[in-house]
C-alpha cells in the first residue's frame, strides 16, 4: 500500500510539473509571436503567475477525484463484505461530506475569482511601472510607485483571506470530519459486531 502511493504520488507530481514547463513554454511563445495589439489587456506575466497554477490545482483535483471514488468504493464493498448493511452509514457520512465539499467549491469559485482579478490589476500595474522605470526614477516617483503597488499588493491579500478561510473550511470538511467519523464508527461498529 505504501509502496503504491508513493509511485501514485510521485507519477502525478511528474504529470504536473510536465504540464506547468508545457503551459508556460507555450504561454512565452504565444506571447513573444503575438503583437501588442493582439495582446489587448491579457498579460503573459498573469497567466504564468495564476492562471498556470489555476489549471495545473484542477488537473491535480480532477485526477484526486477520480482515485478517490476508486478508494470510496473499494473501501465500501470491504465494509459490505464484512458488516453487509453496517456499509451504509459511512457511504452516507462519505456522500454528505462530497455533498458538503461540492458546496464549498462553488463559494471557492467565486472567492477565488475575486483574488484573481486583484492579482492581475496588481500584475498590470507593476508590469506598466517596469516598463517606464527610467521615467519614474528621473521623476522622483519611485517610492510613490512603491507604495502604490505595496496597496494593491494588501487589497490583493485582503481579498484573498475569502477563498483562504473557504479552503480551510473545504480541508477541515474533508479530511477531520470524514475520516475521523468514519474511524470511530467503523471501530464502534465493530466493537458492537463482535460482542
Amino acid at each position: 500500500m505504501a509502496l503504491s502511493t508513493a509511485l501514485h504520488g510521485y507519477m502525478t507530481f511528474r504529470f504536473l510539473i510536465r504540464l506547468r514547463g508545457g503551459l508556460i513554454g507555450l504561454i512565452y511563445y504565444q506571447t513573444v509571436e503575438a503583437r501588442a495589439v493582439e495582446l489587448g489587456s491579457i498579460n503573459g506575466l498573469t497567466l504564468m503567475g495564476t492562471d498556470v497554477e489555476r489549471i495545473v490545482l484542477n488537473f491535480l483535483t480532477i485526477h484526486e477525484v477520480w482515485a478517490s471514488l476508486m478508494d470510496v468504493i473499494i473501501a465500501i464493498f470491504l465494509l459490505q463484505r464484512q458488516m453487509f448493511l453496517a456499509c451504509l452509514v459511512p457511504a452516507l457520512v462519505t456522500f454528505i461530506c462530497v455533498l458538503g465539499t461540492f458546496k464549498f467549491a462553488t463559494w471557492a469559485k467565486a472567492a477565488q475569482r475575486v483574488w484573481i482579478e486583484n492579482v492581475e490589476r496588481r500584475l498590470g500595474v507593476t508590469t506598466v511601472m517596469l516598463e517606464a522605470m527610467r521615467t519614474v526614477k528621473m521623476l522622483g516617483l519611485s517610492e510613490k510607485m512603491s507604495s502604490i503597488i505595496s496597496n494593491f499588493r494588501t487589497v490583493e491579500i485582503d481579498s484573498s483571506s475569502r477563498y483562504r478561510k473557504i479552503l480551510i473550511g473545504i480541508i477541515f470538511f474533508c479530511e477531520y470530519r470524514a475520516t475521523e467519523f468514519l474511524m470511530k464508527f467503523v471501530e464502534l461498529t465493530a466493537d458492537f459486531w463482535n460482542t
